[in-house]
């Protein structure tokens, strides 16, 4: 139950990305770094929790499995909160550094974290449920974002060159691409 509550948390923080990827808002941002902290703490004590049942010894050999699958997934949520927290920090950059990105772009960086938080949703509904047939539908959805990736790649260097872009975002727009 608290790792499905644990994936929700961090379904929220790539939300939250979502709406900063339209207006970066100080407010929001200092609220998505207690929101990443609190998940990092509930993962922390999940994967403790987890470690002890383990090395106590009581656990069948089924029992067993079916912790370690836990701790993997664990394991997935804290690795999906730590790329959320890179993304964000991307934004407070932007908002720093007055970064002024085109529209365009800014789109562009919604859609992709739409298909990420669609693909996000599919996964956790998977496995709170059991349907399968979401996660093929989680696969589709990966091959679209990679090819996303390339496509934004390739739009931001046409606006740089057209000079729609200022080619000084080009690391800072890829740093959210990741």
């Amino acid at each position: 139950k608290e790792i499905v509550h644990f994936g929700e948390m961090v379904g929220d923080i790539l939300n939250d990305l979502i709406i900063l990827s339209t207006d970066a808002k100080k407010d929001l941002l200092r609220n998505l770094g207690k929101k990443s902290e609190s998940v990092a703490s509930l993962g922390n004590r999940i994967t403790d929790y987890l470690s002890n049942m383990f090395s106590s010894g009581v656990l069948t050999e089924d029992q067993a499995h079916r912790a370690s699958g836990l701790m993997f997934i664990v394991s997935e949520f804290e690795r999906f909160e730590v790329l959320c927290g890179e993304i964000a920090g991307s934004f407070r950059d932007k908002e720093e550094h007055r970064y002024d990105y085109s529209q365009e772009a800014l789109e562009n960086i919604q859609h992709s974290l739409n298909l990420i938080a669609q693909m996000y949703g599919s996964a956790l509904e998977t496995m709170t449920t059991g349907d399968f047939e979401k996660a093929s539908e989680m696969l589709n959805l990966k091959d679209e974002i990679l090819e996303l990736d390339v496509i934004l790649r390739r739009g931001h260097m046409k606006r740089v060159a057209e000079g729609k872009c200022d080619k000084s975002l080009n690391k800072p727009f890829g740093k959210i691409l990741l």
